[in-house]
């Protein structure tokens, strides 16, 4: 039947025509350095969108105004 995948090559397959490759690790985690600098930009980032809104006073594009 044509649905089906001829087997016969598979049946016949040598796995010791395979040439041995060398694998190498492309994906390297992270040093203990490189974690902590991290951590410090994160802290930084927060602290930098922490901010007491109420001390603003209120504004509108179209004000006139000085503020005393």
């Amino acid at each position: 039947m044509a649905d089906k995948p001829d087997m016969g090559e598979v049946a016949s397959f040598d796995k010791a025509k395979l040439k041995k490759t060398e694998t190498q690790e492309k994906s390297t985690l992270p040093t203990k350095e490189t974690i902590e600098q991290e951590k410090r930009s994160m802290h930084t980032m927060e602290t930098l969108w922490i901010y007491d809104w109420s001390c603003l006073l209120p504004f509108s594009c179209g004000q006139q105004e000085k503020i005393q």
